[in-house]
């Protein structure tokens, strides 16, 4: 059951993701931006989402890398800056963890298709 609150923290939530997630892919960072506890934020989130906070940022990422990627012309590298790592190696094992693909066999599997 849903009380209009909780959708409210899960709106507000998704917003602070959609304006942060480039420069921050931490939990506690949205914890404190909505000043709420972990655990609430959590509950709420799941319930909305059917996923963690964590997850719900991740995707969220991944989403914005495979359009940069696909529809992008920019560099891996300009792509892992634009997205807040700050090596491109790092980008490369995230969108590898969340995807099983590196980003260049992505962008190479999209311009085929």
């Amino acid at each position: 059951m849903f009380h209009r609150a909780d959708a409210t923290l899960g709106r507000r939530f998704s917003d602070e993701v959609e304006r942060h997630f480039r420069e921050s892919r931490n939990t506690g960072f949205y914890v404190q931006l909505l000043g709420v506890g972990e655990k609430v934020l959590a509950r709420e989130v799941k319930a909305l989402t059917g996923k963690t906070p964590k997850m719900y940022i991740d995707s969220r990422v991944i989403l914005e890398a495979k359009r940069l990627l696909a529809h992008g012309n920019g560099s891996i590298k300009a792509i892992s800056i634009e997205l807040g790592f700050e090596e491109p190696t790092n980008f490369n094992k995230y969108f590898r963890k969340h995807t099983t693909l590196t980003p260049v066999k992505f962008r190479q599997k999209s311009i085929k298709l």
